[in-house]
């Protein structure tokens, strides 16, 4: 079933325990609250929704978290969680046949052969990503999403970088509040590119160079299919990421 998902195990801690997440109804009343009982009902009977107002409804809590964490001293939950939960909404849904994956007969599922050089694996375990993208082929369902949720790993790395040298997070200021569309992440990859050459020419190496090179053939190749996306879509498989 769908909640045997790898994602879903040991995703939840509480007093000090893990619970692996399951689906319930109450899940779609984190992200419909205002509309409970018509999505209830656009479920059972099995009308259609717009993946549009799916990633609007994602990113409305994931903006609204991102916010009270910054204003707020009391528990707000982990944009990690809060994704998971989505993922958790979007596969039940998928299932149902409620939503439907893009076809796209020119993604490739093939595996990656190619030797991995040791000392980039520590930091990034290519074999790992690739896996993650075959497991998750249907939400990963064209490159550019592929690409934009890579974007969002590659920032994650960067602001641990950030986190182990300044202890603060600064570019964090630089994601725009999660309001994101074409041009602003295309603003972000390049800026995430110029702070990694900045750290390259301090520290005299290289960082998750197979990456980046992920990202130049999913997310660069294929920049012009951003045009083809929501903003709330954009948004939500960049912050999948990060």
């Amino acid at each position: 079933g769908i909640n045997s998902h790898s994602l879903y195990k040991d995703a939840i801690y509480r007093k000090k325990a893990k619970y692996d997440l399951v689906f319930e109804f109450g899940l779609l009343k984190e992200f419909f609250n205002d509309d409970f009982y018509q999505i209830v009902q656009t479920v059972f009977i099995g009308s259609p929704i717009t993946k549009e107002n799916l990633y609007s409804r994602f990113m409305q809590v994931i903006r609204s978290n991102f916010n009270k964490k910054k204003t707020s001293g009391g528990y707000v939950e982990a944009n990690t969680l809060t994704v998971k939960k989505a993922h958790l909404v979007w596969h039940y849904l998928l299932e149902l046949g409620i939503i439907s994956p893009t076809n796209n007969p020119d993604m490739d599922t093939s595996e990656n052969t190619q030797p991995v050089d040791e000392e980039n694996k520590k930091a990034f375990d290519l074999e790992e990503f690739e896996k993650f993208e075959r497991d998750n082929s249907k939400f990963l369902e064209s490159d550019i999403k592929k690409g934009l949720f890579a974007l969002g790993v590659l920032v994650r790395f960067v602001m641990g970088l950030q986190a182990s040298r300044l202890s603060n997070t600064p570019f964090e200021k630089k994601l725009y509040g999660y309001q994101l569309d074409s041009e602003r992440i295309k603003k972000i990859y390049l800026e995430t590119l110029n702070k990694l050459t900045q750290y390259q020419e301090k520290d005299k190496g290289r960082y998750y160079e197979q990456l980046r090179e992920k990202i130049g053939d999913n997310f660069t190749k294929n920049s012009h299919q951003l045009n083809n996306m929501s903003n709330d879509e954009i948004s939500f498989f960049f912050v999948a990421g990060l």
